[in-house]
Parts: C-alpha cells; sequence; structure tokens
C-alpha cells in the first residue's frame, strides 16, 4: 500500500532555493510584491498537499481492521442495551458472554500491551490490519513532520522571521546560484519574537492547510465512531506531537493539535460519564443479586482494552512512563477512579437491597455493614451481604490486570483485597457463632 512519498516534496523545493534571495530582495524592497509572491505560492501549495493527503488518509483507512460488534462488550453501556432489547434479561446474558471471553481473546493484558515492536508503518506496508487509533496515529506521523517541514520552508525561503541577520547582498554573495540547496527544514526553529511575523506565517499556513482541519477533525471521529476506547490511543498521538514540538514555532500545528485534543477529551468525559451512569443505574434494575454482577465482569476486559490501545500508540513511551503522555495517563487513571468507585459503591448497595440481604441500618462500608445482625449469627441477610462481596472483590483480584506497576489500577486491587478479607472475616466470624454460639457465650 502505497504511502507517502516524502522525498517527493523535497525535489519539488529544489529549483526554488535559487531564487531565495531574490525573494529577500522583494521582501526589503517592496513588501505588498513579497506578500504577492507569498499568495502565489500558498495558493499553489495547497492544492499540491490537499490531494496528497486525502489519499494518504484514504489509504490509512483502508489499513484498518473492520468492527466486529464485540467492542460493544468491552463497555458498561452495553449492559443498559441488552437490558433493554431483552426487557431487564441482558444483564445475566452479558455476564455468561463476558465469562467465556477472556480478557486476552478480546483485548492483549497489561504485561504484553507492547511486547509489538512492529512500528504502525510497517505494519501497514505488511498488509496487517490496524486499530482505528493506529491509523490516526500512522497517518498524523507521516503528515505532522511534513507540515512542519513546510513551515520551516516558508519562514527560511522567504526570508519570513525577524531573526534573520544576514541582507540581500549578504544571502547572495555567501552562497553561488549553482550551489543553493536550501536548508537544514529538519531543524526546530525557536519561537519569534516578532509577534506580527509569527500570525503572518501562521496565516500562511491556514492558507495552505485549510483543508487539514477538517480532514483530522473527520479522522478522529472515525476513530471513535465504533468503539470509543480507541479515542485514548488518539489522545496519546495528539500528546506526543505537542509534547515534541513545545518550545519551537510550529504555531500552526500546535493550535490544531490543541483543538483535536481538547475536542476529544470533551468527547472522552462524555464517554466516561455514560460508563458510571451505566453501572449506577445496573442497581436499579438488576434482578438476579447473586454471583459476580456484570460491571465487575466488565472492567477487567475494560480496562485492559484501554491499556492495550495505549500502549499500541505510547509504545516505548508506555514502558517509560514518558512525560509525553503524561496528561493521557492522568486522564485515563482519573477515568478508572471514578469508575472504580462507582463499581465499589453500586456493589454495596446491591447487596444490602438484595431480597435475601435486606440488611438494617448499614453505611457503604462493611464494618458498618454489619452493625444490623452483629448478634445475630443465624443473620442470612449479612451473610448474604458478606458472600456477595467476597465473590465480586475476589473477581476483580483475580481478573484486573495492574501490569505489575504502581498505578490506579494496583490502588483498586489494593482496596479489593481489603474488601474481601473484611467480608471474610465477618463471614467465617458468623458462620463460627452459628454452631458454637452457646459455647461462646461468656458464663
Amino acid at each position: 500500500m502505497s504511502q507517502l512519498n516524502k522525498d517527493a516534496f523535497t525535489n519539488a523545493r529544489t529549483g526554488l532555493w535559487i531564487y531565495s534571495p531574490l525573494v529577500l530582495f522583494s521582501k526589503e524592497l517592496n513588501m505588498p510584491a513579497w506578500q504577492a509572491i507569498l499568495e502565489v505560492y500558498h495558493s499553489r501549495a495547497r492544492i499540491l498537499y490537499a490531494d496528497c493527503f486525502k489519499e494518504n488518509i484514504a489509504g490509512w483507512k483502508r489499513a484498518a481492521r473492520k468492527p466486529t460488534g464485540e467492542e460493544a462488550e468491552l463497555l458498561f453501556t452495553h449492559i443498559e442495551k441488552e437490558a433493554a432489547e431483552a426487557g431487564g434479561s441482558g444483564l445475566g446474558s452479558t455476564a455468561r458472554k463476558m465469562t467465556i471471553k477472556r480478557s486476552h481473546t478480546l483485548a492483549k493484558t497489561l504485561r504484553n500491551a507492547s511486547g509489538d515492536k512492529k512500528s504502525v508503518s510497517e505494519a501497514r506496508n505488511h498488509g496487517s490490519s490496524l486499530m482505528a487509533c493506529e491509523v490516526f496515529a500512522g497517518a498524523i506521523d507521516e503528515m505532522a513532520p511534513l507540515i512542519s517541514q513546510e513551515q520551516n520552508f516558508v519562514v527560511d525561503y522567504f526570508h519570513a522571521t525577524s531573526l534573520e541577520t544576514l541582507d540581500f547582498v549578504d544571502v547572495v554573495t555567501s552562497t553561488p546560484p549553482e550551489r543553493r540547496r536550501g536548508t537544514n527544514l529538519l531543524a526546530s526553529k525557536p519561537m519569534d519574537p516578532d509577534r506580527e511575523m509569527t500570525r503572518r506565517v501562521t496565516g500562511v499556513m491556514d492558507e495552505i492547510f485549510s483543508f487539514f482541519t477538517q480532514e483530522t477533525s473527520q479522522l478522529l471521529d472515525w476513530a471513535v465512531s465504533s468503539d470509543p476506547i480507541q479515542g485514548v490511543g488518539v489522545l496519546v498521538a495528539l500528546s506526543k506531537h505537542s509534547f515534541y514540538l513545545a518550545d519551537t514555532a510550529q504555531e500552526y500545528l500546535l493550535q490544531l493539535l490543541d483543538q483535536l485534543s481538547m475536542r476529544l477529551q470533551t468527547l472522552f468525559a462524555k464517554f466516561v460519564d455514560d460508563q458510571i451512569r451505566a453501572i449506577e443505574e445496573t442497581k436499579v434494575k438488576i434482578h438476579k443479586r447473586k454471583g459476580v454482577i456484570a460491571f465487575m465482569r466488565i472492567f477487567p476486559h475494560f480496562s485492559a482494552a484501554v491499556e492495550n490501545v495505549f500502549s499500541s500508540v505510547a509504545r516505548a513511551d508506555y514502558d517509560g512512563q514518558s512525560e509525553s503522555v503524561a496528561e493521557v495517563r492522568r486522564l485515563v487513571d482519573d477515568a478508572y477512579s471514578r469508575i472504580n468507585r462507582s463499581m465499589f459503591d453500586s456493589l454495596k448497595v446491591i447487596a444490602k437491597e438484595s431480597p435475601t440481604a435486606g440488611a438494617p441500618g448499614g453505611g457503604t462500608h462493611t464494618a458498618a455493614a454489619r452493625q444490623g445482625g452483629a448478634d445475630d449469627p443465624e443473620d442470612k441477610e449479612m451473610l448474604n451481604y458478606n458472600v456477595l462481596l467476597i465473590e465480586n472483590m475476589n473477581h476483580y483480584i483475580e481478573e484486573v490486570d495492574d501490569g505489575g506497576r504502581e498505578g490506579v489500577l494496583s490502588e483498586w486491587r489494593g482496596r479489593a483485597m481489603v474488601e474481601r478479607q473484611e467480608a471474610l472475616e465477618a463471614y467465617v466470624g458468623r458462620v463460627v457463632r452459628r454452631p458454637l454460639g452457646k459455647l461462646l457465650v461468656s458464663d
């Protein structure tokens, strides 16, 4: 599958460099003429980039794997959807499906998430199917450097900077025409202190890439349309480019990346809110209040899918916890914390309100819930409450993969262990008191 020919852009500029001193001459003596030359250039360049970039984006999208429908089963909102379609019976169906489909069949685990070191471009060239976030990242990885180089070309060729110290005579005499091969367009440039000149350059870039904002916005929508989790990988791609362009003169690219990132963060926040709402509504709609609750079955697969998407784009930055993806990690960890808090709280409400576990008194903590029937070893409501907590916390501990590293997932696994231990101690205490209660009563 063909990709952008980066050398073609370099070759197209080769014949122009010989005239760069004349452009400087126009700038020094006749600014309107210099501006007119800029306008002619960006009108021609826009057509070239629009055709090439649109074709490139289409090529990347063709390399994407087709949605299977299983993506929705990784979401908590799938419980709600199934329940609506099946008249309330979808919870059990989801639980059975999620029991059969382990995390390693729906998504790589955290420990293996970054094990495949083949680059996205290599995978595309070998005909491998790519996740939507990898398609977005691969397309941006190809096009963003070309945009950066184009801005450097505009600055150097048209002398659109206040940092240049040479005048026309210096430029003409420094290099003979036949040896004018241009400047190093790959090198980063510092920000120009002349804000008017910076705005002028950014305006030229807006004119050349006027189509690009819409194309990337549509590509973003496409990436998250069938699987919102892909948005995490898209955020990682945007974050990495923004990080490495920081403190450079690439204001056009930085503004574009920031706009896309802010829009996606808004979509991601709504996505997380929807997941939490689905979890909280489960405690109202659920009828069968025993065994491992559906949202507790889903979370290990959900988190594994999120980390798989994260690592597939972050790659080495994922393993090293790089600053380039630190903001995305904070965003994801905050989502984990909110979702887990909702799950744990909802689980305790479900346990307390079970038809066979109507414990009096209780708050949300196991110790408080035990107060209602602490003196009655025959209190089956509290026994069932503790059993439900033990089953669900044990499932969480066994199934959630924290990758062996410190973090939010590790923290919540620790909380699950504490909850399981408290519930287990309460359960054992009650079970022991049932046959031995009279013996334990002091004389």
